[in-house]
C-alpha cells in the first residue's frame, strides 16, 4: 500500500513522500536490523514488528502447511522489497513513459538529483537538465519536461526547437535502436536571486588558464559552497569558501566553458567561465 501512497504524497508534500520512500527500502531495514537477513532479499512485502521475538524477519507459516516454513523457503517469493521502491523512485523523479515519448515531472524535495540505470541517466543540477536514453526501437520521441527559465536545448550536440506548454518544454528527438541519445536543457536564469547583489561577487580572471579567484565581500563570518560543473551539468569539484575568498586550480581541466555555482545563505549565484 505504501507505493501508491508515496506517489500521492509527492503531489502535495514531496519532503514527506521522500521520507516515506526511504522508510520502505531495504536500506532502512538493514539500518534498523543489521543482523537480520532471513527472507529480506526474496521475501514478501511484510516484516515482523519490533516487539516480537522474530522482529525484522519476514512472516512464517507452520511447517506442516504444505511443507513450507519461512517465506524465504520459496525460490523467489513476492519481490515487493525490490520492485516497489523502484516503482516509487521512478515516480518521484517523474519519469512517465507514453506511446510517443516521455514526460519528466519530478516530485522531489530538492532541485538537484542524479538517477542512473542501465537504460537511462537523468541529471538535474538546478541550472541544467541532462537525459541520456538508449531506445529499444527506431523512431521519433516527444519529450515534455517540467522546467523554468529555459535558455536552450541541445540533442546530441545539435540545437533543437522547442515550445512551452503550461510549464513544460516540449521538443522532439530521433532515436535509434541500441544507440544512446542525449539532450541537455540549459536554464537562462544564470544570475542571483533578487535578494543577492551579483555585483558583490567577483570571479577573475575570466577567461583563465590556470587559476580563478572568487571573492565575496562581507562574508568574513560565514562560509559558502562552491561547485564547478561542465555545461552539461556534470559536477567536477566541490569546494568550501571561508572568509569570502577562494582560489580554484583549473589547470588540469580541458579548454572550454564551465559553470561556477556559489551557494551562500542569501542565495545561489551561477556564472560561466572560460578555460583558455
Amino acid at each position: 500500500m505504501k507505493a501508491p501512497l508515496v506517489e500521492a504524497y509527492s503531489r502535495h508534500n514531496p519532503s514527506y513522500a521522500w521520507e516515506e520512500f526511504i522508510n520502505m527500502t531495504l536500506f532502512q531495514h538493514t539500518k534498523k536490523y543489521p543482523d537480520t537477513w532471513i527472507g529480506t532479499w526474496s521475501g514478501p512485502d511484510g516484516y515482523s514488528v519490533n516487539f516480537w521475538d522474530k522482529m525484522g524477519e519476514t512472516w512464517s507459516v507452520p511447517l506442516n502447511l504444505q511443507g513450507y516454513g519461512y517465506m524465504m523457503d520459496f525460490p523467489v517469493a513476492l519481490t515487493h522489497a525490490h520492485a516497489t521502491p523502484w516503482y516509487c523512485l521512478i515516480n518521484l523523479i517523474g519519469i512517465h513513459p507514453s506511446e510517443s515519448g516521455f514526460t519528466l515531472d519530478p516530485k522531489l524535495p530538492t532541485s538537484s538529483f542524479k538517477f542512473k540505470s542501465e537504460l537511462l541517466e537523468y541529471t538535474n543540477t538546478g541550472v541544467s537538465t541532462t537525459f541520456t536514453y538508449m531506445p529499444k526501437a527506431n523512431g521519433e520521441l516527444e519529450w515534455r519536461v517540467r522546467t523554468d527559465n529555459i535558455g536552450s536545448i541541445e540533442a546530441d550536440g545539435i540545437p533543437v526547437m522547442w515550445k512551452n506548454e503550461n510549464g513544460f518544454a516540449v521538443f522532439k528527438t530521433i532515436g535509434k535502436q541500441g544507440e544512446k541519445t542525449s539532450w541537455t536543457i540549459e536554464n537562462s536564469n544564470l544570475g542571483l536571486p533578487e535578494k543577492v547583489n551579483s555585483n558583490q561577487i567577483s570571479i577573475h580572471p575570466n577567461p583563465a588558464s590556470n587559476k580563478i579567484s572568487i571573492k565575496i565581500p562581507n562574508q568574513n563570518e560565514s562560509s559558502a559552497k562552491v561547485r564547478l560543473y561542465t555545461l552539461h551539468g556534470h559536477l567536477l569539484e566541490s569546494y568550501l569558501m571561508k572568509h569570502g575568498n577562494l582560489e580554484i586550480d583549473i589547470n588540469e581541466f580541458p579548454k572550454g566553458l564551465y559553470l561556477v555555482e556559489i551557494e551562500t545563505r542569501n542565495g545561489i549565484y551561477t556564472k560561466k567561465i572560460l578555460k583558455d
